[in-house]
């Protein structure tokens, strides 16, 4: 990689150096956004949270949804435990009731935003699979051309 000082005997340590240190998984969905090939991210979780911040998506964490999967439970446990009783709290079981579909239509959204985005993250990784290969095609006639230039370079004797 140009500007990167590391050398290796093996290819297979400088496959595995590229594949670890230079080469980012995650790009930048967004069309013009800089964060994409060399400059995109090697955690998926700090493409979310690039796109959270930087380009104001609404992506919900994962802390955000098990928090909603949490209330959502509790809801459920405190109707059911409210069936006892109808006459006296059919109001409050009425209104739970509405709250977990409403919860539950908010979380189904965030859910297929999520889909959606993961397959964009699939089809990305599938590109980028690509472009790592043509790196170390890249990084091999380099390497090749480097090697030809120092024999050219000795004095044969």
């Amino acid at each position: 990689m140009l500007g990167c000082p590391a050398s290796f005997s093996r290819r297979s340590d400088l496959r595995r150096h590229v594949d670890t240190l230079h080469t980012p998984r995650f790009d930048c969905p967004v069309a013009f956004c800089a964060r994409k090939w060399a400059y995109g991210f090697i955690r998926e979780e700090r493409l979310l949270e690039h796109l959270r911040t930087y380009h104001h998506w609404d992506i919900p964490t994962k802390q955000q949804i098990k928090d909603d999967e949490t209330l959502i439970n509790s809801l459920r446990e405190n109707i059911s435990s409210l069936n006892g009783d109808k006459n006296s709290l059919g109001d409050t079981i009425s209104s739970l009731g509405g709250k977990i579909g409403e919860v539950e239509a908010e979380n189904g959204g965030l859910r297929k935003r999520i889909k959606n985005l993961e397959e964009t993250i699939e089809e990305l990784e599938t590109k980028n699979k690509w472009l790592e290969r043509r790196v170390l095609v890249l990084c091999g006639v380099v390497t090749d051309v480097m090697r030809l230039g120092d024999e050219a370079a000795q004095p044969s004797e």
